[in-house]
Order: C-alpha cells, then structure tokens, then sequence
C-alpha cells in the first residue's frame, strides 16, 4: 500500500525566528521562490540598500528588461509601515517593480496596491506576495509564495 502524507501548515515564526536577521536574507539568496511565482528572472542587485537614511529591504533586478524592482518583506499581516516603505523605496531606488511580501494581507492594503496599479505605466507595478510554508511527515519546511495581486495580469484573488 502507498502511504500518502497530509501538508501541514508551519508558522512562518518557527521557519524564520527574525524577519531581518533569518528571512530578509533568506530571500535575498533565493530569488528563484520569487522568480518563480511572479514569472520573471531576477538577479539580486542588493540587500538593505540605503535610500537616504532608511533601508530596502531587498532590490533585485529583471534581467530581460533590466527594470529595477524593490522588495519588502514581513512575517506578520500587512500594516501601513511596511506598504509606506515600499512606496518609499520603489521611488528612491526608481524602481519599475515593487513588491510588497506577507503572511496575510489586510484587504485595505490590497485594494491599495490595486489603485495604485490602476495608476501606473503599464511597465511598472505593485505586487502583493502572500508567503506561508509547509511540510509533508517530518520533512524540512518550504515555501508557498501566492501572488494576490499582479499588475500584468490585473490579478487580485
């Protein structure tokens, strides 16, 4: 008989104790998670790159079109802080892609990447990225990147 495993959740918490010291880095050095769900190629340009006096979390860029595109990234659900910085970021960096990364979004902050894709040239937008993780048995945990909103295709789930 085949044995067959259920997916059980993990807490992004028991994956990543810190977001800036475990998953800020563990994002930077695996871009193709990223990649992957966004359907695009990116290259690590940097990580906490200054812009003035704050810091981006991560900024990458798309290597067919050489766009810049900004990251930031949190453990817990969106609040306004973070969505700031990432409107901070993506314009001191000139960035023609931002994409904010999160265990939950609040409908509010959703709907605002919407308007504000509703705004902007048709190469460039906001990204919402859900990230959550699993495990089959007692393996190793992995990542589930969900785009919930996509500026390409209009996309908001």
């Amino acid at each position: 008989m085949v044995t067959v495993e259920r997916l059980t959740p993990v807490r992004l918490r028991d994956v990543w104790a810190d977001e800036a010291r475990d998953f800020t880095p563990w994002l930077a050095a695996n871009p193709e998670h990223l990649a992957e769900a966004l359907g695009m190629d990116l290259e690590l340009e940097g990580q906490e790159v200054a812009v003035g006096p704050f810091s981006a979390d991560i900024l990458m860029t798309e290597t067919n079109s050489g766009h810049r595109v900004v990251v930031e990234n949190m453990l817990e659900r969106t609040d306004h802080d973070h969505l700031g910085k990432l409107i901070t970021y993506a314009a001191g960096m000139e960035a023609s892609y931002a994409i904010l990364v999160s265990s939950e979004f609040r409908p509010e902050h959703r709907s605002a990447l919407m308007w504000l894709n509703s705004i902007t040239a048709a190469d460039a937008g906001f990204f919402a990225v859900e990230v959550s993780a699993v495990r089959i048995g007692n393996s190793p945990s992995a990542v589930r990147p969900d785009v919930v909103v996509d500026p390409m295709t209009g996309r908001d789930r």
